[in-house]
């Protein structure tokens, strides 16, 4: 879809796009926040996921804050996005996240090896990025471009 035919959407198709960029977000910025919550209460949990067998406290400490509140900030700010109308910022920013991350996760399996987790975390990387980025594409292309701010100028 073109911009110009993104412009020419029905008020209806608009509203369409805006509601699904809305339900695509909160959906993502849930994830974020589930996953990052789990990490602060039980960074354990992902090294049992990865079964990596005892790791140091200081590891689990650096899962703790590192992940967990990384993953926390990316859900607070999702949230802030949506509750403030961004839905074409929220949206573009839950594509790149979790894109990036299955990038890297498609990185680490071809050059270090995998596990089930692996994949199952990947593929939900993938649909979660890809669900987003086709939320932020089907957006009327006036609330994917930023207003022009003459006091920057």
């Amino acid at each position: 879809m073109t911009d110009a035919d993104n412009e020419a959407q029905t008020p209806d198709a608009a509203a369409r796009s805006i509601r699904f960029a809305q339900v695509a977000g909160w959906i993502t910025a849930g994830a974020w926040f589930a996953f990052g919550g789990w990490l602060l209460v039980d960074p354990g949990g992902l090294t049992r996921a990865f079964e990596l067998g005892d790791v140091p406290p200081v590891f689990l400490a650096e899962l703790r804050a590192f992940y967990g509140g990384l993953e926390l900030g990316v859900g607070l700010t999702l949230a802030l996005l949506l509750g403030r109308r961004q839905f074409a910022a929220a949206t573009l920013l839950g594509a790149v996240t979790l894109l990036c991350v299955a990038a890297g996760r498609t990185l680490g399996v071809l050059v270090d090896g995998s596990n089930a987790m692996q994949y199952t975390l990947g593929s939900f990387e993938l649909l979660g990025g890809g669900t987003n980025l086709w939320a932020y594409l089907q957006l009327p292309a006036s609330l994917r471009t930023a207003p022009a701010d003459d006091a920057a100028r």
